[in-house]
């Protein structure tokens, strides 16, 4: 049967495009889907869908991407879902004030820009990643892209780091340049590889000259460096996630996040976040879940040239130069396993465990006798408040006590 008008939520956006705010249109279909709102979705070109009473139309664009939209079609004003990552905000979205009935924003952090710097009222809105869509499928699922697992099958015993960039985004607000010459400072001498995963241009009349120059930086870099590697296939979703349950690390020294989707995408799947607290990754990440990338508020070069970004007043954003990135990287120690076997005795748990940890994590494999009244969760609870700021991966393997094998 057919729905009636306003039963229905309108998502529109980049539908046919694979591209950061073309996942937006699916994370919020994802959303909606689970309180059991229907949606439709209509590609911005969709002129004779778009403009049809529902009961919200939201769109799903960036304001430099709405020239194509006539307002004055719409018979109820619509509302837009908007991302941005610094805390200037361009004169453009004030453009369309007049046009909208509401800002729908990933985070606290959009909400408080959007909110100080403009009238509409802003509302975040449940930001549900498709992971939580694949989580209980993706350990029977079979990694099949040949040049990941020739990567992967090759550099087995090294720490694997990955990075996520959309080059329809903006190469210098992902800080690229700096994290590949940290990778090329640290050579072949270490088992650390860097994996980027990009998503290619999708409009290259929209490029930049600093962005192409950022970018050829970064293509020599790789050419001569034997521990990065390039994947640059577009992957389906289940690939992508299966991609980042083989990565120790996820490493992301952005200057500015809306929300940093594949940032809180690692952070479900367990692996280590290397990041700086600054923007929309607050939402999820603190300072106990993650290691943390210091920075500086300054202006970041290159912003005057960039063609959306050089219209802020203020180009400040969160800026970790490569030393930093580097240090970093190469104080992480490799892998920690530790065998755990319960007994009781208290007194080795408050006295002796405190004081080997640094030969823990110092160490590629321990075995350690570990007692507390026979309870793994409280094992496991004091073993996480020591190795909670660990650079290196644990996994706590648990045997139960057996006098024989003393």
């Amino acid at each position: 049967p057919e729905i009636e008008t306003q039963d229905y939520i309108i998502l529109v956006g980049l539908k046919y495009i694979n591209c950061s705010i073309s996942e937006n249109l699916l994370i919020l279909e994802n959303s909606f889907k689970n309180k059991n709102i229907p949606i439709k979705i209509y590609d911005v070109n969709d002129y004779e869908y778009i403009y049809e009473e529902s009961r919200e139309t939201i769109i799903c664009l960036q304001p430099f991407e709405l020239e194509g939209i006539d307002f004055s079609n719409f018979k109820v004003k619509p509302s837009v879902f908007w991302v941005w990552e610094f805390y200037s905000l361009p004169e453009i979205f004030k453009k369309y004030e007049n046009f909208i009935r509401k800002i729908y924003v990933p985070s606290e952090f959009c909400k408080n820009i959007f909110s100080q710097k403009l009238l509409v009222p802003v509302e975040k809105i449940d930001y549900r990643s498709l992971i939580h869509n694949y989580v209980d499928i993706l350990g029977a699922y079979n990694l099949k892209n040949e040049k990941l697992l020739h990567i992967f099958d090759k550099n087995n015993d090294c720490l694997k780091f990955g990075y996520c960039i959309d080059l329809n985004s903006s190469l210098i607000r992902k800080n690229v340049l700096n994290l590949v010459k940290a990778f090329e400072i640290l050579g072949t001498d270490t088992n650390k590889i860097l994996i980027l995963k990009i998503r290619k241009i999708r409009n290259k009349s929209n490029c930049s000259e600093i962005e192409i120059k950022i970018w050829n930086d970064i293509q020599n870099i790789i050419k001569n460096s034997k521990n990065i590697y390039i994947i640059d296939e577009e992957l389906k979703q289940i690939e992508l996630y299966k991609f980042y349950t083989y990565l120790d690390y996820y490493i992301s020294p952005h200057c500015g996040e809306g929300f940093g989707l594949t940032l809180y995408d690692n952070m479900i799947l367990g692996n280590k976040i290397i990041s700086p607290l600054y923007s929309g990754e607050t939402d999820y990440l603190n300072k106990n879940n993650i290691i943390e990338l210091e920075y500086k508020i300054q202006e970041i070069d290159g912003f005057n040239q960039h063609p959306i970004y050089k219209n802020m007043i203020d180009y400040s954003g969160c800026l970790i130069d490569y030393i930093n990135i580097y240090e970093i990287i190469n104080n992480i120690k490799e892998s920690i396993d530790i065998y755990i076997i319960l007994k009781d005795n208290e007194d080795y748990v408050t006295n002796i465990l405190p004081n080997i940890k640094k030969e823990l994590e110092d160490n590629f494999e321990c075995y350690w006798y570990i007692y507390e009244n026979n309870s793994k969760d409280k094992t496991k609870e004091k073993l996480s408040e020591l190795f909670q700021n660990s650079k290196g991966n644990i996994s706590l393997n648990y045997e139960d006590f057996d006098e024989t094998q003393f």
